[in-house]
């Protein structure tokens, strides 16, 4: 090759490496050392922009406008969210999903700004998620080895230059033993493709598989087992008519105006939910700590300690509303601030010790209820939820957040066991995956090597036949050659074969006496190139005695190209699959976190106000409730229930024949029954049967 050939192919070599570190830095993620983020949807906030498992691609930008579709993250959330900029204020950004009715909570700066909408496909998410799971790369990188090798992808070598012209060795299989004695398949394999990715696999497998199998596959983790549930209530009766209270009670968060009532019943329902197997028992208490402003404070028990049994406990105890009135009015005068106000936090103590699965359990729930009192009134005193600086967007109600404080909740855990993650840098990965990775790239080398004898044999030539093609010429075997006297003795075979074209004449070959004999004949002279014989004989394939035109070479190369760019892929998923966690984010467009109020979970047959839900015990029992403005759930037993005080909505449960569920509410209460068809109505008391269920 020439030197201006030779500077040419450099030039478009290095076209080539620069056109592709181009490709791969534009398209590859941030961490391969792309700019791309590659983000499957989750969620219909964006509908109909977006759906679920759409691909989202997003590249950063130097500014970012109102209107623009982006990923960020959201303080909030603290995960990646995509969605439109609707307004920018001072540098902070506001972000609206298409099909939500609200903001989303809070702002997002500059840097927190991961990247705009660059491309949308559809379903791209789900497919490339597919692709990321690291058995499924696995499997992809097997095929793309076994396009490879069945290609024969890597075999084809330089064969080694001749030292000297006309004076080398002829080029024959490597024998089955060498000089030293070794056997062949002890010597060092070629470098070939193949033989490459099969001791990479290797090696990588091997330490996969010895930090896999070190490493338990479980690990003890703290696993939520059960939860805890209260329901503050209370309730007074009024001392005369009063336009407030036109039923003539108050009902649990309605405010109590101290000069109409003499005393109130404050109560606590307890409830201990699991569906584990579990027994429990404990204590409950309750009591109120009143404070004011110069750090007075006074602790009252409403309700002693008293132990219970099961998952249901209620304690409740009567307030002298005179006396609190009295109280506080001694408090005013002698701080000089007869209007001022207090706070009455109401406490509950539960203690609760048992089994849950088998496993011991001790905790305490103790949620609190505040109250803002005067010496006239006195009022729920829960503080709604604190309005993020910016935008304007949906946030909890009052209601809802006075329901929470009214039905608090607290979830306990249990020792139990997790799966056992490895962490490499920032990623991590669970210890089945990684057994799985390294099985599998042992299952690939295994591949390569079952594949080998698949794969077209080398054709070996000698040095002779190489450069005989390489000037069109054909070398002939022939027994012996005519001793004619008039032979001319030609330098080396390269002049003779130079000879034997421009002649156009085919080279003869004779062996004899362990000297190998090429002639070519012209007019009855012969021109002859003599060498010694080989110790090694040459190895020709039978059926190929001259080498294949190069337009039979173009489809084996396609399948090469094909298998490369399949590698390539191959090799994008595998890392993929080890940046899962940032590479491929859930977006969690539409997600949202509001709980249900008890309103909203009551049928449309409870048409009261409904403030607290209770679940009845699986089993059926008998229950007394003291509280008011409650969903009872029955349960698939008998279930027989007494609710004392105000509206109550039963729903009832049990079999679907011969029924024998009872609930008796209060007089005058106006509480509805949604009951089994098979229910007798005499078991109904004080509560209008709005509907029967099969």
């Amino acid at each position: 090759m020439t030197r201006s050939r030779k500077t040419g192919s450099t030039i478009i070599l290095a076209t080539l490496v620069g056109m592709l570190a181009a490709v791969w830095l534009f398209f590859a993620p941030p961490q391969l050392l792309g700019s791309t983020t590659y983000t499957a949807t989750d969620g219909n906030s964006m509908e109909p922009m977006f759906h679920k498992g759409d691909l989202a691609m997003t590249r950063p930008a130097s500014s970012y406008h109102v209107g623009e579709v982006v990923l960020y993250i959201s303080p909030t959330l603290h995960r990646p969210v995509l969605h439109r900029i609707i307004a920018i204020q001072n540098g902070h950004y506001f972000f609206k999903g298409d099909n939500n009715s609200f903001v989303d909570p809070g702002y997002a700066t500059r840097s927190e700004l991961s990247g705009r909408l660059w491309l949308h496909l559809g379903g791209g998410g789900k497919v490339l998620s597919w692709m990321g799971k690291p058995s499924h790369a696995a499997v992809i990188a097997a095929l793309a080895t076994m396009l490879l090798a069945l290609t024969g992808a890597g075999t084809a070598r330089r064969r080694r230059r001749r030292g000297r012209r006309g004076n080398s060795a002829l080029v024959t299989p490597a024998p089955a033993q060498s000089s030293n004695g070794l056997p062949r398949w002890l010597h060092k394999p070629r470098k070939t493709t193949d033989n490459i990715i099969a001791g990479g696999a290797l090696a990588l497998g091997l330490v996969l598989l010895a930090i896999g199998f070190g490493s338990p596959l479980r690990s003890t983790a703290p696993v939520n087992a059960y939860s805890q549930n209260g329901s503050f209530s209370y309730s007074a009766k009024v001392l005369h008519s009063d336009p407030a209270y036109p039923t003539g009670n108050v009902s649990t968060g309605q405010p109590l105006f101290l000069n109409d009532f003499k005393d109130a019943t404050l109560s606590f329902a307890y409830q201990f939910q699991s569906h584990l197997k579990h027994s429990v028992k404990g204590t409950i208490a309750m009591s109120a700590l009143l404070t004011s402003d110069s750090t007075w404070h006074r602790t009252v028990t409403i309700a002693p300690a008293r132990h219970f049994t099961g998952d249901l406990a209620v304690t409740s105890g009567v307030v002298d509303l005179n006396e609190l009135r009295s109280l506080l009015t001694k408090l005013g005068q002698d701080s000089g601030d007869v209007a001022a106000s207090y706070s009455v936090t109401l406490q509950p103590v539960v203690t609760v010790a048992g089994i849950v699965n088998g496993k011991h359990v001790s905790d305490t729930f103790s949620p609190t209820l505040p109250f803002s009192v005067t010496n006239s009134i006195a009022k729920l005193n829960v503080a709604g939820p604190a309005t993020l600086p910016g935008a304007s967007y949906q946030t909890e109600s009052p209601a809802s957040a006075q329901a929470s404080a009214l039905d608090p909740t607290k979830q306990g855990t249990i020792p139990g066991s997790a799966p056992h993650f490895l962490t490499v840098a920032r990623y991590s990965l669970p210890v089945s995956d990684v057994r799985g990775l390294g099985l599998g790239l042992l299952g690939l080398v295994c591949l390569i090597l079952l594949l080998k004898p698949l794969k077209p044999k080398r054709e070996v030539w000698s040095a002779e036949r190489r450069v005989a093609f390489r000037y069109g010429s054909v070398v002939v075997d022939v027994v012996s050659l005519a001793a004619t006297g008039q032979e001319t003795a030609v330098q080396d075979f390269e002049n003779l074969a130079l000879m034997a074209r421009y002649l156009e004449r085919p080279i003869y070959k004779a062996v004899g006496d362990g000297i190998e004999t090429y002639a070519v004949e012209d007019g009855g002279r012969l021109y002859v190139f003599r060498r010694p014989e080989s110790n090694e004989p040459e190895h020709v394939e039978p059926a190929a005695t001259l080498p294949p035109e190069p337009q039979a070479q173009r489809p084996r190369r396609h399948l090469r190209i094909a298998g490369a760019a399949i590698t390539l892929v191959a090799l994008i998923t595998v890392g993929t699959a080890f940046t899962a966690a940032t590479v491929v984010p859930s977006s969690n467009v539409g997600a949202s976190t509001h709980a249900s109020s008890a309103s909203q979970l009551a049928p449309s047959g409870c048409t009261g106000q409904i403030d607290h839900v209770i679940v009845l015990p699986s089993g059926g029992q008998s229950q007394t409730i003291s509280t008011s403005n409650n969903l009872i759930v029955g349960s698939s037993g008998d279930d027989s229930v007494v609710a004392e005080n105000g509206y109550n909505c039963f729903i009832g449960g049990g079999p679907k024949s011969g029924n024998s569920d009872r609930f008796t509410g209060g007089y005058g209460n106006g509480s509805q029954c949604i009951v089994a068809a098979s229910t007798k109505s005499s078991h109904i008391k004080n509560c209008s049967i709005v509907s029967r269920t099969p």
